[in-house]
């Protein structure tokens, strides 16, 4: 197994290309293997570090949302919450406040989590 620490964008896609996992917080990977759904990746990239990935930025074209935003981020974000409400409102839906607080769209996404 590899572990890399992206330290940019292009260090992520790089480990991508190259066929590693990207991984966060790892929540869903490490569940997903503990009940034997699926077995920890070979090579992963850790991609938490990646300031870009938190933002959301909007503009007359609508929103752009980063994997790593937290439910808890798009929850109390001017642009989702006054032009994307049921995004906002599915994010306050997201398990515990801690779950919102580090969870993310991206991961969720990612791991076909129905939260």
């Amino acid at each position: 197994m590899t572990f890399t620490i992206a330290t940019s964008v292009g260090d992520a896609l790089a480990a991508l290309a190259a066929g590693a996992r990207p991984i966060a917080g790892g929540s869903d990977l490490v569940v997903g293997a503990r009940h034997g759904k699926a077995p920890l990746p070979a090579d992963l990239v850790a991609i938490d570090r990646l300031d870009d990935l938190r933002r959301i930025e909007s503009d007359d074209l609508g929103v752009r949302i980063g994997a790593l935003a937290s439910h808890s981020t798009l929850m109390i974000d001017p642009a989702v919450v006054a032009d994307y409400t049921a995004l906002a409102d599915a994010s306050a839906l997201v398990g515990s406040p801690a779950t919102r607080h580090v969870g993310t769209l991206g991961g969720n996404v990612m791991n076909a989590s129905p939260a």
